[in-house]
């Protein structure tokens, strides 16, 4: 209750209707400061080296190019052969897909909840994948959800996926979310990786931890929570400068209570 009444307060505080018309109130600033917070993460652009297995179990590579642009929830990712000839053209726009192989000219799309639920794709990433796509010594960012006692308030009345703090994260047995709906996400799962440092690396030992905080309070739920469907909250440079300030001064006050983000920084381990 004590998390409800001061998150209402501090919505209330900044709400953009006390400022003049005159104010500049485009979301340019609030995106710039969560670009900043989050380690770039608005747009990837890279060359990527794709490793495949053959029916034969040969290893095949190609080269490819992705361009990641987050919020507008795009993906392509093109692959070439040795001769620089498109393999492959991958694009997704919101939640469809469109695949293009024109060596064989043939062309796939859907909805990119196909693929998740398909039996015959491996979609979701595993800890040894991203350690194989690493290179030596190489980092791992990770930004994630912090299930605190505001996010879990937030979860409650959002009714927005929710959380379930007494599964086993390192058992590979234990489903850790919703056997029925796979959508529906258990936001205690980074908690249970990361709370206790410690047990993490006892059970992670092919990564080296960097560093791992925790960020964003009020500017997290200003910014919609950065996902489509939620409204955003428009302000000024210097008004967000200043939520910045109190997010970090309510982040110091308690990690337990307030931080609605975390962020975590791994290192390969070399072999």
């Amino acid at each position: 209750m004590t998390c409800g009444i001061l998150f209402s307060i501090l919505i209330f505080c900044v709400s953009p209707l006390t400022f003049a018309k005159n104010q500049d109130l485009s979301n340019a600033s609030l995106l710039r400061l969560l670009h900043n917070r989050r380690g770039n993460w608005i747009a990837l652009n890279g060359d990527l080296s794709l490793e495949f297995l053959t029916p034969q179990g040969k290893k095949v590579t190609c080269r490819a190019e992705l361009v990641y642009q987050r919020l507008d929830e795009k993906i392509l990712l093109k692959g070439f052969n040795e001769k620089n000839e498109p393999l492959f053209i991958f694009k997704t726009s919101d939640r469809n897909f469109e695949l293009y192989l024109p060596l064989i000219s043939e062309f796939y799309h859907g909805s990119i909840f196909d693929l998740e639920d398909s039996p015959e794709i491996q979609s979701h990433l595993k800890a040894l994948d991203l350690y194989r796509a690493l290179k030596p010594g190489g980092v791992l960012l990770i930004q994630e959800i912090n299930c605190s006692l505001l996010m879990q308030w937030l979860l409650r009345v959002t009714h927005h996926e929710g959380f379930n703090f007494q599964c086993h994260v390192f058992d590979p047995r234990e489903i850790c979310t919703n056997p029925h709906d796979l959508w529906d996400a258990n936001c205690a799962i980074p908690n249970l990786l990361f709370d206790d440092l410690e047990e993490f690396q006892r059970h992670v030992t092919d990564f080296a931890l960097e560093e791992h905080g925790y960020d964003e309070v009020v500017i997290f739920p200003l910014s919609g929570g950065v996902i489509a469907k939620a409204p955003t909250v428009p302000l000024p440079r210097w008004l967000l400068r200043g939520v910045d300030h109190l997010d970090r001064g309510l982040i110091r006050l308690s990690t337990r209570i307030f931080p609605l983000q975390q962020h975590v920084a791994l290192r390969k381990i070399l072999s």
